[in-house]
């Protein structure tokens, strides 16, 4: 099994340091790091001190529609790749097909709000939020 993590490379220069002068491949660097972290009782550390404006900009992009409508849709984005959509299932699955984009970009809104409160781009943002992005070409 594997993990693959999105660190600034500020941090990714230092860990490279540090296992060299150790001697040792980064990779296996970092895996000691977090098995010895794992190993130890650690006290969670405090969460990062956020503005008001970044924690309400955050609460408003972590909204959603709910777990019932996204499992309606599924269902119907089934039905519709094996094209058998009743009418009033296609006007249906339209209409929260517009939902859904609606709520994307009302996210989207915040997402630029708040790249631009932290002054950093909005891709890098997301990043680090671990929101991806529609591969448009």
């Amino acid at each position: 099994m594997s993990i693959t993590l999105q660190i600034n490379p500020a941090l990714e220069q230092q860990l490279r340091e540090r296992a060299a002068q150790k001697g040792v491949g980064v990779e296996r660097y970092v895996q000691s790091l977090l098995e010895k972290i794992s190993s130890t009782e650690i006290e969670e550390l405090p969460a990062p001190k956020l503005s008001q404006r970044e924690s309400d900009l955050l609460q408003k992009i972590s909204l959603g529609l709910s777990p019932d409508f996204w499992e309606r849709y599924r269902a119907l984005m089934t039905t519709k790749e094996s094209r058998l959509l009743t009418e009033t299932e296609r006007v249906t699955f339209i209409k929260m097909t517009d939902q859904i984009e609606a709520a994307n970009a009302g996210r989207m809104k915040y997402l630029i709000e708040l790249a631009q409160l932290r002054q950093i781009p909005l891709l890098q943002l997301m990043t680090q939020l671990g929101i991806k992005g529609g591969n448009y070409a």
